[in-house]
């Protein structure tokens, strides 16, 4: 016998309910508490529509939590119900969340299929938000990948789409990743006017998560174009509001960032101090990507020390946690310090073998900035041994710089170059030529990976 309609009327009222309150629980970080109205609203569900979309905030709920092999399993299981429904607007949050967690563990074209996919459900749906969520998470791959030109293509589609909406908060985060892609190819002025224009909005608004993160932002610009002074300023206005807010996340980041400045100039032990704030902070909450950054923070700080006896257990442990992640990103990065530790310890063999297995690795995923880091480190390597191999290998680098638009790392380049052109008579002329070029660009191609914005 049906239940009367007066009390399913109340149980759908109080589904709704609960799922709002789990939305915002969800943004205000407080995960156990969301998930416990999630759980509590899928029990009590009446209609089926109901008992999907709390599954799907469940899922919402562990992506917040890093839990992305656990998301991607509670999605699975509603597009298989979905499968001979018409339900449009979950199917699109399902294609949605498949693509941020295949993005956040590196499977860029699947997350890439996913949007895509999600894009198509759209143009039933309508929703302008969406189209330009959408397009700024195709924005996020391309970003992620080094195709920095074709994340910008789409980042203006985003801020077009949230143009038309008239909202002025996720306008500004679409103007505040065209700012991040302007950083990173070298465009500082045009970066942190974007950057600052986001954080007007971000004041005005009372957008207090968004104020924190684009001092975040600022404070790796800066770093990136040399200004580690105003660099440590954002980063302490950074840490400053998220400490109020409690976001152990931020704060991890946040003396994680510091400690890389400190490291920068020299100011070996605080950067240290400040790197096992945030690891044990990584470690408690698991944050594993976080962890595995610290360590490799830790790693490069003792080579700069000479304190190489210190350096090879970080860099293990950092390795066999991004292998187990996945993360083809920072994996190539640790496999980058570890040929440089072997090359300065005389392990000439296992450098080679190390920075070729960078390489292997970033040719596999199709990743522009990892081949051309680790084709720069190889140059690097060689500079001095085998300056015509070097030069081969720099080259190939400049050529994969220069197809993807990666201006900060150009200049770099363009330098290591010329200084090896010039040590050739036939070659100098063409040298000093490059090393002109050079003098209007570049910062060094480690610093976005030691600023993790």
């Amino acid at each position: 016998m049906d239940k009367p309609s007066s009390e399913r009327n109340s149980k759908e009222l109080y589904c709704l309910a609960l799922r709002l309150r789990a939305e915002l629980l969800n943004i205000m970080g407080k995960y156990a508490l969301a998930m416990s109205d999630a759980k509590k609203g899928f029990e009590i569900s009446v209609l089926p529509w109901d008992r999907k979309k709390m599954k799907l905030m469940s899922a919402h709920i562990q992506r917040k939590r890093n839990k992305y092999p656990e998301v991607i399993r509670i999605v699975e299981e509603v597009l298989a119900e979905l499968e001979s429904s018409g339900e449009e607007d979950l199917r699109f949050d399902a294609m949605n969340l498949m693509g941020i967690c295949n993005m956040y563990l590196g499977e860029y074209e699947p997350a890439a299929d996913y949007f895509v996919k999600a894009l198509e459900l759209n143009k039933i749906i309508r929703d302008e938000f969406y189209q330009g969520a959408l397009n700024n998470n195709l924005g996020a791959i391309y970003y992620h990948q080094g195709f920095y030109e074709k994340a910008l293509t789409y980042y203006r589609r985003a801020a077009k789409s949230f143009a038309k909406i008239d909202d002025r908060r996720v306008l500004g985060m679409a103007t505040k990743n065209i700012g991040i892609i302007y950083y990173h190819t070298g465009r500082y002025a045009e970066s942190e006017k974007k950057l600052l224009e986001f954080l007007e909005i971000a004041k005005q608004t009372s957008y207090t998560h968004g104020i924190a993160g684009v001092y975040n932002d600022l404070g790796g610009m800066n770093a990136a174009r040399g200004d580690l002074k105003k660099s440590l300023h954002y980063f302490e206005k950074y840490l400053e509001i998220v400490l109020q807010l409690d976001d152990q996340k931020g704060i991890g980041n946040a003396y994680m960032n510091m400690g890389n400045v400190y490291a920068k100039t020299k100011e070996y032990e605080k950067g240290l101090s400040l790197f096992a704030k945030s690891l044990k902070i990584a470690r408690k909450r698991k944050f594993l990507r976080m962890i595995g950054i610290n360590l490799i923070n830790f790693a490069s700080t003792y080579v700069e020390m000479a304190d190489y006896d210190r350096v090879l257990p970080y860099l293990e442990e950092a390795r066999s946690l991004f292998s187990t992640m996945k993360d083809h990103r920072h994996l190539n990065e640790v496999l980058r310090h570890l040929s440089d530790y072997y090359h300065l310890i005389g392990k000439y063999i296992d450098r080679d073998k190390t920075i070729s297995k960078a390489l292997r690795l970033a040719n596999e995923v199709a990743l522009p900035r990892l081949q051309y880091l680790a084709l720069y480190k190889m140059g690097e390597h060689l500079a001095e041994e085998n300056p015509a191999e070097a030069a081969i290998k720099f080259e190939k680098a400049l050529k994969l710089a220069e197809e993807n638009d990666i201006r900060n790392e150009m200049g770099y380049i363009l330098r290591a170059l010329g200084n090896v052109y010039i040590k050739n008579k036939e070659t100098a002329p063409a040298g000093r030529a490059l090393l002109k070029r050079a003098a209007a660009l570049g910062t060094d191609p480690e610093q976005t990976s030691k600023i993790h914005i």
